[in-house]
């Protein structure tokens, strides 16, 4: 299936009898302006500033929202041992609960500053920065990681990253092109 995120609702592409894809609502006017989508397990999150939703893949119906504090509007999703880590100006990590959004890291670095965020190995992220940097994230700490290629990627300005394949990631920029990082003994989840 594909799940499709915008302004105001949230849905999915389903073939119809004729074999056209049409446009079926699954959230309306509460989802916001969805941002980002990412998948867990069984699970659809749709992100934007004020509202997280999560849809069941295997039950359309069951679908749950989480609203985002005065002043702390969501900016990013990462995804680590798959758990879900939602980036709150001003309130640092977050992850969605029953109770509501929880704390996960208060004092978080990068926070406002995430373009991208990929698995590096089955316990940690590389996080790309608007600083023009990548960083490594095990859930606690994080860490410089110098790249290759870093005076090639400084030149521009870095917009998205990308695995290529099991030991691969692209990152790309805006005026300088792409690096590939090599990624020696690491599996891709």
């Amino acid at each position: 299936q594909v799940f499709v995120g915008c302004l105001n609702n949230i849905g999915i592409l389903q073939k119809n009898e004729l074999g056209v894809y049409e446009y079926i609502s699954l959230v309306g006017k509460e989802a916001g302006a969805v941002t980002q989508i990412t998948f867990i397990k069984n699970y659809a999150y749709f992100m934007s500033q004020s509202v997280l939703s999560r849809v069941n893949m295997s039950n359309m119906n069951d679908v749950r929202h989480w609203n985002s504090k005065a002043g702390n509007m969501f900016i990013s999703l990462m995804v680590l041992n798959n758990k879900l880590l939602v980036d709150a100006a001003g309130a640092g990590l977050q992850t969605p609960e029953d109770k509501g959004m929880q704390p996960f890291l208060t004092s978080f670095p990068l926070s406002g500053s995430i373009v991208f965020s990929l698995p590096y190995d089955e316990n940690t992220l590389m996080i790309g920065s608007s600083d023009n940097k990548c960083y490594l994230f095990d859930g606690k700490t994080v860490k410089n990681f110098q790249l290759q290629d870093q005076q090639y990627l400084s030149d521009g300005i870095i917009n998205d990253g990308r695995i290529l394949d099991n030991n691969k990631i692209v990152i790309s920029t805006s005026g300088a092109g792409r690096s590939e990082e090599r990624r020696v003994g690491k599996e891709c989840r």
